[in-house]
């Protein structure tokens, strides 16, 4: 039973408490704590259902119990895989044209914008001088 509980959260709560995460999550935000706090109050009665848990039991513990990811790491994962998916895009498509073209100089950095820039630097190919220019990043 509870491993059908768990998919029928991980189908019907979760995409609608992860839609449009890119748009305002980013790494380091200190606005975004207030946002995944509101976050986990999701997470915690979607948990307690799939355990039959009490109230009592601690988040953390309810997460690993029903083997749902933390709410930070879960953002994360869809955060990165949208940038990704934009930063693979072929150049002549407008979303590619609306990345900015050098992610070191912003006026305003935007939460994508910022979460360009920490995969920017993990995507760099280790060992290798001086760095290697990406094609997809031009």
């Amino acid at each position: 039973m509870p491993a059908h509980m768990r998919k029928l959260f991980r189908a019907c709560v979760l995409p609608v408490i992860n839609y449009a995460v890119s748009a305002w999550y980013g790494p380091e935000n200190p606005c975004v704590i207030r946002l995944t706090h509101a976050l986990e109050k999701f997470q915690r009665p979607g948990a307690r259902m799939i355990l039959r848990a009490l109230k009592a039991v601690s988040l953390p513990i309810l997460q690993a119990e029903a083997y749902l990811k933390p709410t930070k790491e879960r953002l994360q994962i869809k955060v990165v895989a949208h940038t990704v998916k934009l930063i693979s895009l072929p150049i002549s498509d407008p979303a590619k044209e609306s990345l900015p073209h050098d992610l070191n100089i912003c006026w305003y950095t935007s939460p994508l914008s910022a979460v360009c820039i920490v995969a920017k630097e993990r995507l760099q190919p280790k060992g290798f001088w001086p760095p290697i220019r990406n094609p997809l990043w031009n």
